[in-house]
Order: structure tokens, then sequence, then C-alpha cells
């Protein structure tokens, strides 16, 4: 077989050529790589250089674009732009009223605040774009005071103002009924001044007065619950109520309760029903109250103290009373007691009692206006003048002393001069068999034959009347 040498050397003739081709490009492309590095690198290195003393691409400032500028040439921008501000103020009933930058003598200071965007601002990552708006502090804007109070002062809104009123009920002689509230444009000066400049230094497009709680509102009253007040008024002007006080005598009845237990507002005043029963109770009650007595001998004597007589429960009285008059009650009542007594009457004392006068050491007992018994006492111990009430009766006690009874927090019993446990009796001895803990103001005694009657005749919460020559006028 013949071989053909032209034709093998022509195919490595091209192969080299070939290889020749390529070896050219790679250098092509690694040049290109270079050059491109060293551009960008540059690039980079002169950004960087750049953006220190220029905003970031994307800069936004107080709604203004700001990227490539100096601090020099944004403050030139944000001093022009504030000529040309103007914030509209919303207000409740007066619309939409504008105020003007040149108006209130507004300036832009705030290059300090510019310097320390840019110094803040990433300069090694300058090529990337800021994404968040920048907002300039109040500081950075000045407002001539005066200009800006009188232009507040020209505004609509801070003129005519209406105050507003609440839900309220009016007597109308006939009857009562809801007054609707008036939603008024009363405004809190101040405040609006406060808040309008605050917006402007802020650079806000507009500010809304209500939005910002510079209107004075009436308080809100349930229209509802008021409703039902005077459904209630309306439905109790019939009700009589009459306190029972033995010989005396209370009435609450409509005008009592308008002119007493309701408040400013025609609404019922807890408050004021206690007052009125405390008012009551310290006219009508009589523990420890001061009493003029007229002895047995037809002395006056004035006396007070003691435990014995009327107390009234302010807080349960009062709640009922309330409870009547919701109720259009026509009745005679009862105030609630802590504590009663033998007689309602203004002579809470009745007549039937034990009376005792240390002074003279006398004790009478009577039994509906007559006198039982009167005798002689023997006094171990003091006991302080007062109106009381029997509390305790005893046979015996265990102690064995005979016929006693107890009040106030002394002691009175049969004498028995030959028993050596009731001689010299001063009251600060332990009687057992009694009730009470300690009895410590004193005792007396008693003969056998009085004290046999006193101790069968008294009764339960009888008074006790003790006095002596100082309580005699």
């Amino acid at each position: 077989m013949r071989t053909d040498f032209k034709k093998i050397k022509h195919i490595r003739v091209k192969k080299k050529r070939s290889i020749s081709k390529m070896s050219i490009t790679k250098k092509i492309v690694l040049t290109l790589l270079c050059i491109l590095s060293i551009v960008l690198g540059t690039g980079y290195f002169l950004g960087l250089a750049y953006f220190q003393t220029h905003f970031k691409i994307g800069t936004t400032i107080n709604g203004f674009h700001c990227s490539f500028q100096s601090v020099n040439e944004t403050e030139a921008l944000l001093s022009r732009e504030v000529e040309s501000y103007a914030i509209a103020v919303n207000t409740r009933n007066n619309g939409v009223e504008k105020i003007a930058a040149n108006d209130v003598g507004l300036t832009f200071v705030g290059r300090s605040a510019l310097v320390d965007i840019i110094n803040k601002q990433d300069y090694k990552l300058w090529f990337i774009p800021e994404m968040e708006e920048q907002h300039l502090s109040a500081d950075c804007y000045n407002i001539d005071e005066t200009e800006m109070s009188a232009e507040m002062a020209k505004l609509k809104c801070m003129n005519n103002m209406v105050k507003g009123e609440s839900a309220h009920i009016v007597d109308t002689n006939d009857f009562y009924q809801v007054s609707p509230a008036v939603r008024g444009t009363d405004l809190d000066k101040t405040k609006a001044r406060q808040v309008v400049e605050t917006a402007i230094r802020q650079w806000k497009p507009e500010v809304n007065l209500e939005d910002s709680g510079c209107y004075i509102d009436a308080d809100e009253i349930s229209e509802e619950e008021l409703q039902q007040e005077c459904d209630l008024l309306n439905s109790i002007q019939d009700t009589i109520i009459t306190y029972d006080f033995g010989d005396r005598k209370e009435t609450v009845d409509f005008k009592t309760v308008q002119e007493k237990f309701l408040d400013e507002n025609y609404m019922f005043s807890a408050e004021k029903v206690k007052k009125y029963i405390k008012k009551i109770a310290k006219k009508y009650d009589t523990v420890g109250a001061e009493r003029t007595f007229m002895t047995f001998d037809d002395r006056p004597a004035i006396i007070s103290g003691g435990d014995y007589g009327w107390k009234t429960d302010i807080e349960k009285t009062a709640a009922e009373l309330l409870e009547y008059i919701k109720e259009n009650t026509i009745d005679v009542i009862k105030p609630v007691y802590t504590q009663t007594a033998v007689n309602r009457s203004k002579n809470d004392i009745g007549y039937s009692y034990l009376e005792i006068d240390t002074s003279n050491k006398k004790a009478v007992l009577y039994v509906d206006g007559a006198p039982v018994v009167q005798t002689d006492i023997k006094l171990n111990g003091g006991i302080e003048s007062g109106f009381y009430k029997m509390k305790n009766k005893y046979g015996i006690t265990d102690d064995g002393l005979v016929n006693a009874i107890s009040f106030g927090s002394a002691l009175l019993y049969q004498d028995d001069s030959n028993d050596d446990r009731t001689s010299g009796f001063t009251g600060d001895d332990d009687i057992s068999g009694f009730s009470e803990s300690t009895i410590h103001e004193g005792c007396a005694t008693i003969n056998t034959t009085d004290m046999e009657t006193i101790f069968t005749t008294m009764q339960e919460d009888w008074p006790v009347i003790v006095y002596n020559k100082n309580n005699i006028s």
C-alpha cells in the first residue's frame, strides 16, 4: 500500500496552527480579566473615598433623594425645600387648615445631623443601595416662637370653641328625661400647639388634632344607664317612708329624695343616703348620750356615758332605705339597730329602772313609775356614772354569791356580812360563773330582803342609772 506523505504533512501543520490560536485567546482573556480587575479595584477604591463625604446610592432624607450629594449640597437642598413646605392641620369640625413654613419662620439647622448620617453609613459597601429612609429629628428645624404663636391663634379651630357635654338627666319639673351628649370642639390649646410644632419640626405633611388627643371631651356616660335612672325617678314619685321613733317621726318622700339623695347628675348617691342616716342616728341614737334625769329625791342630774340606749346600724339602714325608695314604698318602718332599749320614745329609759346614788349610797327600784325598793348600799370600789343596761342575773355563783346582777363592768349582789367571800370585795377579784371575764369598775351590796326583790323584779336590758354629787346641777 502506498503512503501519501503530503497529506500527513498537511494535517500536522493544521494542528500546529490550531494550538497557536488557542494560546492567543487565553492571553487575551487573561489580559482582559487583569484590566477588569484593575478597573474594578480602582473603581471600588475611588467609590470608597467618594462615599466618605457623599451620601450612598438610594439615600433618602425626609422624603428627598440625596444620592451622590455632599453635606453642603444636601443642606442647600433641604434649606430650599423648607421655603415651600406647608403642613395640613386636620381639625374636628373645621376641616383642614394650612400652616406654611414661611409663616412660622421655619429654617433648616440640621447640618450636624447630615454629617452624622454620612459618618454612620457603611462606605465600604458603597455599591449596595440604602433601603431605609432617613428621618431627621425635630431639632434639625428651627421655628420662630412668636410667629408660631401668631399662626396658631389664626386657626379657626382655636377660636369659637364649643364645650362638649356628657349625656345627662334633665328635670323638666313634670318628669325626668335624658339629654344626649354634645360633641364639642374645645381644644387643649397648649397641647395643640405642641403637637403642631412637633409635626412641623419632623417635616410631616399633615397632623390630626383629634387623633393626637388635643380635644377636651366630656366624660362618656351611658345613655342607657341614664334612661334607666330616669325611669326609676319617674316611677317613685309617690314614695312615702316614715321612720317610727315612738313619739317622734321622720318622713322620707320624693322631695327628700330630690334634695338629699341625688347627685348633681340626678343619680342616686349611696354616700348621700348614708349621710342622711348618720344625721338621723345622731339625732335619735342614745347610747352614751347626755340626759337630764330627775332623781328619786327630785334633784336634776345631768348624766352621760354607759352602754344603755339605741344605736343605729348606719350601713344596713342606708342600704335598706335605698331599696325601699326604689320599690316606691309607702310604709312606716324602723331603722336597723345594733342595740335597742326598753322604750323608743324620747324618754328611752321608760318608767322601770334601778337608780343608784353612789354619793349618798342609795338605791331605788322603780316599776312603772312607782318606787318598789328604796335601800342603802355598800360600795366596794367605784362605779362610773352613766346609763347601763342590766346584762345578766345569777341566783348563785360558783363562789356562792347570791342574787347577783351585772351591768356595765360592775356587779350588784346580796350582802352577807358573815360571808368572808363578800367582805371587802373590791371588784378586781375573779368571779367564776359570770359571762364577763373581768369586773373592774366596782361592786355594791344590798341587804338580803331588798336585793331579793330587786333580783326577782328586774328584767334583762332594764336601765341601771348611776350618778353621784358631781352630776347634780
